[in-house]
């Protein structure tokens, strides 16, 4: 039964994916970006192994506010995760960058202008790790978040309760 859930849950998150890029504009060839242009390296998730979800309280514009995430594991490593408001709201699918100058220190996540950083974290430790920032670029150039980012949640703390029951234990 758990083993078709998670079968279940990858290939949602995976017709996600396909379904995002599908709609996507056509971007540049690497071969035809200057050498300066920054590039973000992100997580493959053409298919996952497993998942694990986390249930955080943040602080918003609102005030306290629930945000439930739902990683997506691949080989060993967290490699995209979405996220879920309150309000039922969804993010697309953030894929895990791969790159991040501050990787040591904390996980960072992007997708569309949206940028999600967690406390550093493996696959064994997403659900005692906090997340610290989920933040909206104004305008999106070549993929890459441009101009001032809104934040949308942050200092989110994990509610281990909810968690606990998110992943059925």
């Amino acid at each position: 039964m758990q083993t078709k859930k998670l079968i279940a849950a990858a290939l949602m998150i995976a017709a996600a994916a396909a379904s995002q890029a599908a709609g996507k504009k056509a971007t540049k060839p690497l071969a035809d970006l200057s050498d300066n242009t920054p590039v973000l390296m992100l997580a493959d998730v053409s298919s996952l192994d497993k998942k694990v979800e986390v249930a955080y309280t943040c602080d918003s514009q609102q005030g306290k506010q629930s945000l439930n995430a739902m990683y997506g594991i691949k080989n060993g490593e967290t490699a995209v995760v979405q996220l879920k408001a309150a309000n039922g709201q969804l993010t697309p699918n953030l894929r895990r960058v791969m790159n991040d100058t501050n990787g040591k220190k904390q996980n960072s996540y992007y997708s569309d202008g949206l940028t999600w950083i967690t406390d550093k974290a493996s696959p064994d430790t997403l659900t005692s790790a906090n997340g610290k920032i989920l933040m909206q670029a104004d305008a999106v150039d070549g993929g890459l978040p441009k101009g001032d980012q809104t934040i949308l949640f942050q200092n989110c703390k994990v509610d281990k309760s909810a968690t606990k029951k998110l992943n059925g234990k």
